[in-house]
Order: C-alpha cells, then structure tokens, then sequence
C-alpha cells in the first residue's frame, strides 16, 4: 500500500540527495519490511509476516487491475506509476510460499503482514488469477514467477511497443524487460521518484548507466538523453534517435 514516509533519494548514476515526503492513508504499521529478493521466503512461522498455506496456483505477480487500465488509457509509466491522492492500493504483489512483497513506487520494498493478506480473497475464474484486498482493489496474475520487477518491466515493455505498433524495426528489440536500442543495451527503470513525467519510459544503459527516456508525439517516437532536474527527477535533453509510425 501506499503509506506516509519520508524517504531518501539515492540515485546510483548521478551523486546527488534528497528527501521527498508522500502522502496517503495507510497505517503505519505497515511500514516496509524485509529488504530482500522478492523470490525470498521466511521460515519463522510466528513471525507476523508469515503466511501460511498459500497454494502453488497463486504463487506469482499481480499488477492492480487500475493500473492495467490507466497503463492502456495513457501508454505511459509514468502517468500511470504517478501518485494520486487517495490511491490506496499495492503498486504490486509477489506471493511467495509464505510471504508476500510489494514495493512502493518501486522505491521501497516491504512486506505485507500476515493479519492483512489473510482478509484477501485469492481466486482463479475462467482460466484468469486474481487477488481481491481488503479494500477490493483487484490484482490479476501476469506471471507465474514472482520476480516482480523483471516480470512488471516486461509486462510494460511489451504492452507499450504493441500499443504503438512498433514491430519488425532492427533498432529496438526487446528482451523480456530491457529493450536494446541502435545495438545499445538498456534496461527499464521503474522507480517513481525520479522518472520524467513527460516521457513515456525511462532506461538505463547497462554500459555506461546513462539514462534516456521514450516518448510518442502524434506518429513518431522520440529517444531522448535526460539530464537531472532542480527537483532530482530527470528530463529531455537532446533527441539521439526518432522513429516513423506511420
């Protein structure tokens, strides 16, 4: 869920700091926990995260259904990952065998508690899986491996480029969630805190750490390089490549 907190912005190719404060309405004893694999289980079974029995068939990530919907209304991660007030739901769910992860923003991991996951209801209808919480956001299975942030980049990647019907160009070609662009590695970045608004997605080169951002204007799409702004996120520099989608 998204919760109030106050967190402090490292970014790995540009020596810079900040702290950003987001607001919501979730409790704070949810506050993040385990800082680890999201394909990690825990063995402690009195422990508070510890969720027991949970059944092979839903072990996987789910995306919120809302998020699937803004995602195809805008084509764009950023509108859709951006923060609105009163949002209150997980950005996304990996069920482990016994524990299950989100991340906010994909910015913080945390664990949700045993006592809350227990209140949701998990179910399979008509071949689709998908998870209700407690406030009856819906959550469907895009993925039986609960390696969400490989899993939700390439879930993006592919739903963009069939969106705007990019297909059987030799300058980008994607490989599950990185995408490689005139020969260029790169792969998705995810984290809200610092990703342009005005762009569609963000990369990172897997060569140099250099980040560059995708957008569609009418019929073409745009690569450009991103330089850091006053505000820690990023944006357009110079355009370095642009595509007819016509």
């Amino acid at each position: 869920m998204r919760k109030v907190q106050t967190v402090c912005v490292v970014l790995s190719f540009i020596v810079l700091n900040s702290c950003t404060v987001k607001h919501s309405n979730i409790e704070e004893t949810d506050k993040p926990k385990y800082q680890v694999s999201s394909h990690s289980n825990i063995n402690n079974q009195d422990d508070e995260y510890y969720i027991a029995d949970i059944s092979n068939e839903f072990i996987g990530t789910y995306i919120p259904e809302i998020t699937i919907n803004k995602f195809d209304q805008t084509n764009s991660y950023s509108q859709t990952i951006k923060y609105e007030e009163g949002d209150n739901f997980h950005d996304v769910l990996a069920v482990n065998n016994n524990i299950v992860y989100s991340n906010q923003s994909f910015h913080d991991q945390y664990a949700i508690k045993a006592n809350v996951f227990n209140k949701y209801k998990l179910q399979t209808n008509k071949g689709i899986t998908s998870i209700f919480d407690e406030n009856n956001n819906k959550y469907l299975k895009i993925s039986e491996s609960n390696d969400y942030y490989f899993e939700y980049g390439k879930f993006i990647l592919d739903r963009y480029f069939s969106q705007i019907k990019l297909t059987n160009n030799p300058d980008f070609i994607i490989h599950g969630n990185t995408i490689s662009i005139l020969n260029n590695e790169y792969s998705i970045h995810l984290d809200a805190y610092n990703i342009p608004l005005d762009d569609d997605l963000m990369f990172i080169s897997k060569t140099d750490q250099e980040p560059v951002g995708i957008k569609k204007v009418n019929n073409t799409l745009y690569v450009y390089n991103l330089i850091p702004d006053e505000e820690l996120r990023y944006k357009n520099d110079q355009v370095i490549y642009q595509v007819s989608l016509e």
